[in-house]
């Protein structure tokens, strides 16, 4: 994970990365690993199954005013430490779902899916 590029390319031709634009995070249920969100042009609601939640929610990495967010399997990437935390609790057969598609949540993604 010492090689992160952006590729816009690879994102959007990827099959393991999905992105989502225009929607916000409005539920999160560690117990059940469900995301809830909602598109902000149609309102229309989205649960959706996770594995393994990383949220990068901006350039300082806050923690978005989710319920459930101080969970310990909600990880953040804030420095080299947490991201190698985060690399060793994944494997090739949980799926990795991404808050936030800035520019550090974009490449970890590629990242994360390059490990998967």
């Amino acid at each position: 994970m010492t090689d992160l590029h952006f590729d816009t390319e690879m994102v959007k031709n990827s099959q393991k990365v999905r992105i989502f634009q225009a929607h916000s995070v409005v539920g999160l249920d560690t117990k059940f690993h469900q995301l809830t969100t909602v598109n902000k042009r149609t309102s229309q609601t989205f649960v959706r199954n996770y594995d393994k939640l990383i949220i990068a929610s901006g350039a300082t990495n806050r923690l978005p005013l989710i319920p459930g967010v101080e969970n310990e399997n909600v990880l953040v990437a804030r420095s080299y430490r947490q991201v190698e935390v985060l690399k060793e609790k994944m494997d090739s057969n949980h799926k990795v779902t991404v808050i936030g598609a800035n520019r550090a949540g974009l490449e970890f993604a590629l990242a994360a899916r390059k490990i998967n």
